[in-house]
């Protein structure tokens, strides 16, 4: 019956009919999606096991039928055909609260000496009396496993969504496990995995989703050496414990074939934290925020990962190999994408080809992006229009390295300006910098502050108006050959005595200068008077009227410009 709705009686006026099947064997009752009807609420749902416990049925399914009791009443356990001969039971999407059952027949569970296959699943989410808050406590430890006894040939259990605040899990016994090959225990609000679980060795298939596994032993996984699917969607997985120990936690299981481990928020999977698994093949990391891919290499099997709904703007080079690699292992490999926002911009490039080149079969291949211009679109989108997309990339980078260049030509020249406009400042850092503690020589070290060199055919302009100005109204003390010298001394000892005593050393450059016979003997001595602890010492004036020969390039280049003067110089003849 499938769908069916009654007026009066509901589903235990179903059962009772099923009384005339008494002491019979049955293969099948399945009464699902029923309905009712019937005003009488607890009539309508809830089920007396009286009226069939006589009937040998193997497999029964009462799923989505709005069961809330189940009436043991009047049933012996020790002489009951329907617990001996029952190989399946379905009670999925009722609203049982299985608080209600009578507590002495989970002791009698081993009775059913048949049965496979128990669901249960998804009581709480129709449950009228179960709170729905989750319960966390601390770490509870107790001094001996909990014994857990299963009918002897049970291979699967689904209790998923029974409970909404279980609380932390325990250390477990399961008695007659060995046979189990199936359990789902998602949705039931279990906390703390810091625990053990003995006798399920031969498990294959484990679903622990959306519980909380924030707390749990990297040995945990120990005890399922041959589990073939493994479901941890949203167990709220410690971010920093996965990185340090997810290997080691995943290590034991060598025969997984299916991994679930999305809508964990996971940032960072260790790289290797796959190598052990070589008969993977679905791998599901969607809805986490995952930036990078552990290496796939190792996985000749895989079919199928899933990585939507993370936090990847592109895939570098490394991965995209890495994919490639394993499409050539596998041609069945399939990769998701879907739901990140990558870049399309110029530095994506490579990522946007790979997406049309690819052996990879991708989930469409038209993935939601961000364009240089800050605006949502697609990776199609961008393929179609991959001219002008080159045009601007192509235009950007030779803008750029145009600027750079200009950019450096402009700091070369300025750096070549300072160091040659300090070069003297320069030595002196350098110098101080290896231990040589050199400085420049002070004002007072000196007995005038300025020799004056000139010829006769200026001397009453210096010794008169330029003396007066500078060393009169300015107060500036200099070395003038016509006052300061001894006549009829050496012209050239009178020279480097002055340049040795003066801070610093004027020399006005005029046309007579450069016929008299100790030009160049001064001039070499003024440019020899330039030291480190001595810069900026030589000033020279030129005379506004002369014209500069060649010879003299020399002095002129190895002063800064700042030091040479030109200026109007008043002959007077003899």
């Amino acid at each position: 019956m499938h769908g069916t709705s009654l007026v009066k009686g509901g589903l235990q006026g179903v059962f009772q009919a099923l009384s005339v099947y008494q002491d019979k064997t049955m293969s099948t009752v399945s009464i699902t999606d029923f309905g009712s009807d019937s005003n009488d609420i607890a009539t309508a749902s809830s089920v007396s096991i009286k009226t069939v416990y006589r009937i040998c049925v193997s497999h029964i399914d009462l799923s989505s039928s709005d069961i809330i009791y189940i009436d043991f009443k009047g049933v012996p356990p020790f002489n009951c055909p329907l617990m001996k001969c029952m190989k399946s039971i379905k009670l999925r999407h009722n609203k049982i609260s299985f608080g209600s059952l009578p507590k002495m027949w989970f002791i009698f569970i081993r009775l059913f000496s048949n049965i496979e296959t128990i669901d249960v699943s998804l009581q709480r989410k129709f449950s009228v009396d179960d709170e729905t808050s989750v319960h966390r406590p601390g770490h509870t430890h107790l001094p001996i496993g909990i014994p857990v006894l299963l009918p002897p040939k049970i291979k699967s259990i689904n209790v998923a969504g029974m409970s909404a605040h279980t609380g932390p899990l325990y250390d477990f016994y399961f008695l007659n496990g060995n046979k189990m090959q199936l359990i789902n225990i998602s949705y039931a609000g279990l906390s703390d995995f810091n625990h053990t679980i003995i006798d399920l060795e031969n498990l294959e298939i484990l679903d622990f989703s959306h519980n909380d596994m924030s707390t749990v032993s990297e040995e945990f996984f120990d005890a399922f050496p041959k589990l073939k699917q493994l479901r941890l969607s949203g167990v709220q997985f410690n971010n920093n414990f996965i990185s340090q120990h997810g290997k080691r936690l995943f290590s034991p299981l060598k025969y997984l074939e299916n991994l679930d481990l999305s809508g964990n928020g996971l940032v960072f999977l260790p790289y290797d934290i796959f190598s052990s698994f070589v008969t993977l093949q679905v791998i599901n990391l969607a809805f986490n925020n995952l930036i990078t891919i552990p290496d796939l290499t190792p996985l000749d099997k895989l079919n199928f990962i899933d990585l939507s709904h993370n936090s990847f703007t592109t895939l570098d080079n490394k991965y995209r190999l890495m994919l490639d690699k394993t499409a050539e292992n596998n041609n069945e490999f399939h990769l998701s994408l879907w739901g990140n926002t990558f870049s399309c911009i110029c530095e994506s490039t490579e990522f946007l080809i790979w997406l049309q080149e690819t052996r990879v079969k991708l989930d469409g291949g038209n993935y939601s992006c961000m364009d240089f211009t800050g605006q949502m679109s697609y990776t199609k989108i961008v393929q179609t229009k991959w001219i002008a997309f080159q045009r601007h990339c192509v235009s950007r980078f030779w803008l750029n390295m145009a600027m750079g260049g200009a950019s450096v030509v402009v700091v070369t020249l300025i750096t070549a300006f300072v160091v040659i406009k300090n070069k003297m400042k320069i030595k002196l850092i350098l110098l101080r910098m290896i231990g040589q503690n050199i400085y420049p020589k002070e004002r007072n070290e000196f007995l005038y502050d300025a020799y004056i060199i000139y010829t006769d055919s200026i001397y009453s302009w210096v010794c008169n108006e330029l003396r007066t100005e500078i060393e009169t109204n300015r107060k500036i003390k200099l070395n003038l050959r016509d006052r300061d010298h001894l006549p009829g001394g050496s012209h050239a000892d009178d020279i480097l005595e002055a340049i040795r005593d003066s801070w610093k050393i004027v020399l006005i450059l005029t046309e007579d200068f450069l016929k008299s016979d100790l030009a160049y003997f001064t001039m070499c001595n003024c440019l020899s008077a330039i030291t480190l602890t001595t810069p900026q010492r030589l000033i020279i004036v030129i005379d506004h009227q002369m014209t500069i020969p060649t010879n003299i390039d020399f002095m002129l280049e190895a002063i800064s410009q700042r030091n040479i003067i030109t200026a109007i110089c008043f002959y007077f003849s003899s």
